[in-house]
């Protein structure tokens, strides 16, 4: 992220660090209990939390993964999540660093989690695609976040209310029908192919203002 972001990111969340180990919403809730329950699905062995904040997600995944990773742009809010899991008594690796430029090799993970952060992103794109660098062939991205408004008044609003209250919030992005979904080669509805292919698969009813982008080939 550029690094006027980076700075509104780390000014408002370094002093606040230690309130988001002990926030009740962070520590628990349905939204972690999914992406749990999808990470023990997919079994992996190394898991990458992208933007951990107090480690809630590290932690819960280190209690059946081999190895977790914990990455977050705030190194005070880093230090705060080490000290909280080396309480637990639990095994995870701290690494500082930016989600747009993940500091690991091509296909390392074979989970990567993002819980209540993407808000904070100043774009997806960048987002996704160090993501994708990271995952090995059939990996799973489990992301969680808040979502927009679908009337666009109530969403300026509410932005607008978020950004006063956190200068780092850039938005909430909305899911509606007709956005593209990404799928692994295997999954439901996605049709086998031999050969290194990303599957995109589009739904929704009305197609014409659906925009489309040429597909890249991935290695």
């Amino acid at each position: 992220m550029s690094d006027s972001q980076q700075g509104r990111v780390q000014a408002q969340f370094g002093p606040s660090a230690a309130a988001y180990v002990t926030s009740a919403g962070h520590a628990a809730g349905p939204d972690l209990e999914w992406l749990l329950a999808w990470g023990r699905k997919r079994g992996a062995a190394r898991v990458l939390d992208i933007a951990t904040g107090g480690g809630h997600t590290a932690l819960a995944f280190s209690r059946f993964t081999e190895s977790v990773v914990a990455m977050d742009v705030t190194l005070p809010m880093l230090e705060a999540a080490r000290r909280f899991i080396a309480r637990e008594g639990a095994a995870v690796r701290f690494v500082g660093g930016d989600v747009e430029t993940l500091p690991f090799r091509d296909a390392t993970f074979g989970t990567v989690t993002c819980r209540i952060a993407a808000h904070h992103f100043p774009a997806l794109l960048p987002a996704l695609r160090q993501v994708a660098r990271v995952l090995r062939a059939g990996g799973t991205f489990l992301i969680q976040d808040i979502l927009g408004h679908d009337d666009q008044d109530a969403a300026a609003f509410i932005r607008e209310v978020e950004r006063r209250r956190d200068p780092s919030h850039v938005r909430a992005y909305r899911l509606t029908p007709g956005m593209a979904h990404v799928y692994n080669e295997g999954d439901v509805h996605s049709p086998r192919r031999d050969g290194p292919t990303r599957l995109i698969r589009i739904e929704g009813r009305n197609m014409d203002k659906v925009g489309r982008a040429s597909f890249t080939k991935v290695s």
